[in-house]
């Protein structure tokens, strides 16, 4: 995460879209990320990837932080974190690379509960990568019906 001067237009792309709509719990992730990819993922139609950072725009650590603590305070999915609104993704997606960091203490795996908030899962260290696909192989394991994905795309 780096700070970013780079603003993101004030519009919403959410299309209609409420995440408050989503039934059952969603596992959501807080990691770095690129733009490099080797495939594009179909994903599957019936759980959502969602995402707030347009490609080559940075998520500040405190927009993350926060955005972690309205979800569990609310026990919801957000719909905007820090200048960015979720944009929801039933289709394909660059299945990018997601990197923990030893720095960062809430950087990991979390899943969202409605009625309980966000339940921590695992703590990723630098040595920590995972991909978009992988996310879709613990959402199934952890019983959730969406991925949500807070991360830079730069």
């Amino acid at each position: 995460y780096t700070i970013d001067y780079k603003k993101s237009p004030a519009r919403s792309y959410t299309g209609g879209f409420d995440p408050d709509r989503l039934e059952g719990s969603a596992l959501m992730c807080i990691a770095h990320s690129g733009l490099q990819s080797k495939k594009i993922l179909p994903l599957p139609t019936t759980k959502p990837l969602l995402t707030y950072t347009k490609p080559g725009f940075n998520m500040l650590t405190l927009d993350a932080w926060e955005a972690l603590q309205k979800m569990d305070r609310e026990r919801r999915i957000v719909k905007n974190v820090g200048q960015f609104h979720v944009r929801p993704n039933f289709d394909v997606t660059p299945n990018y690379e997601l990197q923990g960091d030893d720095q960062i203490g809430f950087v990991g795996l979390y899943k969202i509960v409605p009625t309980k908030g966000v339940e921590p899962l695992e703590k990723w260290g630098k040595d920590d990568v995972f991909d978009v696909e992988g996310m879709y192989s613990l959402a199934e394991q952890h019983g959730c019906n969406a991925v949500v994905i807070l991360a830079c795309k730069s």
